[in-house]
């Protein structure tokens, strides 16, 4: 079994002289142990094991997930995505929101059918969801993901209002037909990620909607 993956280095440790165990995160194969060998106590290549959340691209051969052999090939500080704070809870945080890697140079610009569709996608995988994780974990996933998306907070209050000044937005948006209607799995993706009320706002919507056209009865 060959492969390259980007993985996400949680934890590693000295097994032998040269030789490093490494658990870490990858897209490609979920949790994956793996055995990396030959490398000397004073190479810089170590440099990305002396703390967790580093990107690593590897070159795997064997099972990763029984003590497969990796090369180490480049690294990329977790820092180049701005994500700075090392308490275990936030990394908690941030495993849950790995998914959204690719997300996190992209502006959550719901005008944009594109960066739309990738958001979709990302949830339709069924990882990122709020009966997965706890009601106050997910709510500072949510505000991580736009504190990556350029936006700063300093409570989560002003980030409700932010995110329903979004909603309505996308509501807006929606009512202007710049973007396909949504399907039910859809909405309910759209309503996951922001974690609101995206649902019950289309479907307020859909009332005015249908109450334009009733007679008044005067």
């Amino acid at each position: 079994m060959y492969f390259d993956t980007q993985a996400l280095i949680l934890k590693s440790e000295p097994v032998a002289e040269h030789d490093y165990l490494i658990r870490a995160l990858s897209e490609d194969c979920g949790i994956l142990t793996a055995r990396l060998r030959g490398v000397r106590r004073g190479s810089s290549r170590l440099k990305i094991f002396k703390e967790p959340g580093v990107f690593a691209d590897m070159h795997l051969w064997g099972d990763p997930g029984h003590g497969g052999v990796c090369t180490f090939l480049t690294g990329r500080a977790l820092e180049d995505f701005g994500f700075v704070r090392r308490d275990m809870e936030s990394w908690e945080s941030f495993l849950g929101i790995l998914e959204f890697t690719r997300l996190f140079s992209i502006p959550f610009d719901f005008r944009s059918r594109e960066k739309l569709q990738l958001i979709l996608q990302t949830l339709k995988r069924g990882v990122f969801t709020e009966e997965s994780l706890r009601p106050a974990l997910f709510l500072k996933i949510r505000l991580k993901i736009l504190e990556l998306s350029g936006w700063k907070f300093s409570d989560s209050e002003t980030a409700r209002r932010f995110l329903d000044a979004k909603i309505r937005e996308f509501c807006r948006v929606f009512e202007e037909g710049s973007i396909p209607p949504l399907d039910e799995e859809s909405r309910r993706a759209i309503e996951q990620i922001l974690g609101l009320y995206t649902t019950s706002l289309l479907e307020r919507k859909e009332l005015r909607d249908e109450s334009a056209h009733i007679p008044s009865g005067r």
